[in-house]
């Protein structure tokens, strides 16, 4: 558990890091229980695949991908690594939510309501925007090629892709990210960062909660 930031039937998030302090001795056997749990059976995963995403894992490397039989993969980005099935590593995803309430999409529950607030939230994962700019529905999607935003205290466009480099976030966990349009424009990378168009002016909000995210 200490290894695995989020887990459940098809997929295993963790830390590399964390990976890599498991003694040598003890790193194969620890995989394979892993690809177990999400292949069901261990049957033509051999030594030599394990050991593949063992030197991946542990390398110096920001980034890879193994392939292991029936279609698993283990895929490492920065300092987070996934086990899961190919099929999932990049899913799509487009919503739109037409009035405040709370609300499920695959990585993340939501909660959107108005409230009184003066500024932007503290916590990644709460924010505020101003009431009088947001418009209903909300969509939210995955990010696409070429997306840009104004990112809060900036008066220029940033490419959202250049965003994720800074924030290392990796390339597998970027599809998961939630963004947020109103009227068109981008006004949330979920968790990251909002578009200073869309800060608080008057006192009066629209409060979005992301809850249990699972790109984290």
């Amino acid at each position: 558990e200490y290894v695995f930031q989020h887990r459940n039937e098809d997929e295993l998030l963790g830390v590399a890091s964390r990976y890599k302090a498991i003694p040598e001795a003890l790193r194969p056997a620890f995989l394979r229980i892993a690809i177990e749990q999400l292949k069901g059976n261990l049957r033509r995963v051999s030594f030599t695949h394990v050991a593949s995403a063992d030197e991946l894992l542990v390398s110096e490397s920001s980034s890879g991908e193994i392939v292991l039989p029936d279609e698993i993969v283990v895929v490492k980005g920065y300092d987070s690594f996934l086990i899961t099935r190919k099929s999932r590593l990049e899913p799509k995803f487009s919503y739109r939510i037409a009035s405040p309430g709370k609300w499920s999409f695959p990585h993340a529950e939501l909660e959107i309501d108005t409230v009184e607030a003066e500024s932007w939230g503290e916590d990644p994962f709460i924010q505020f925007f101003d009431r009088d700019s947001v418009e209903f529905p909300i969509e939210i999607r995955n990010y696409h090629p070429g997306d840009r935003f104004v990112p809060l205290g900036m008066r220029t466009r940033k490419k959202i892709k250049d965003l994720f480099i800074d924030e290392k976030i990796p390339r597998f966990l970027r599809s998961r990210i939630p963004i947020f349009l109103s009227k068109g424009q981008i006004m949330w990378v979920g968790g990251l960062r909002i578009d200073e168009r869309f800060k608080v002016k008057n006192g009066k909000a629209v409060r979005i909660s992301l809850i249990k995210p699972r790109w984290k």
